[in-house]
């Protein structure tokens, strides 16, 4: 049988640290088998390392 899942959608905001938000993005990522990102929307930010997001939807596996 297959896994439910629910997807959590996650307001991030404007001017964001892009090497922070990448971490962010690495430690949802990296566990693959409980969370998987499957859309993000990104623009430049005021400066070269910000970036803004509207949303980013994560889908979270339940057993």
């Amino acid at each position: 049988p297959g896994h439910d899942h629910q997807v959590v959608t996650v307001q991030l905001g404007q001017n964001l640290n892009y090497a922070n938000l990448l971490h962010f993005i690495h430690l949802i990522e990296e566990n693959l088998t409980r969370m998987q990102i499957s859309q993000l929307s990104l623009t430049p930010g005021d400066s070269p390392e910000t970036v803004n997001a509207q949303t980013l939807n994560i889908e979270v596996y339940l057993r």
